[in-house]
């Protein structure tokens, strides 16, 4: 299947046909930019009530301005916030395998039917303030 993020209506007719059905699960990790076009768009191929996981990088949420609202409020949604590794005084981003485990844990979440929850993978990054 070949679809552009960008074109989310585009995008929902390529992945209409390649389901071939209802999804019972959604798992979106998609730019801010586009994020509430392309979650509306695919929509209507969600199952009644299926549930939501969406991923999002550590600039799209942070201990100050919280985690966006979920798009899709007929769905209950696990949003998965990115961060950082602190170790031995230095950072590093999350490896694959890390964020792998952490989106895993909401999927699991989700399926099982758990209440919404915003789960924080590694930590935010540091909030700077100007002044301080």
């Amino acid at each position: 299947m070949k679809a552009d993020w960008t074109d989310p209506a585009v995008l929902a007719e390529a992945s209409r046909e390649a389901l071939g059905g209802s999804a019972d699960l959604l798992v979106a990790w998609v730019h801010r930019e586009v994020r509430t076009g392309v979650l509306r768009a695919v929509a209507p191929l969600l199952a009644s009530g299926a549930p939501v996981v969406e991923v999002h990088g550590s600039a799209s949420a942070n201990p100050v301005g919280g985690c966006p609202d979920p798009v899709l409020s007929d769905h209950p949604t696990q949003q998965v916030v990115l961060g950082y590794v602190r170790h031995a005084g230095r950072t590093r981003w999350l490896t694959h395998d890390e964020i792998s485990a952490g989106v895993l844990d909401a999927v699991r979440r989700a399926v099982a039917g758990k209440p919404p929850h915003v789960h924080q993978v590694g930590e935010f990054r540091p909030v700077h303030t100007a002044g301080r």
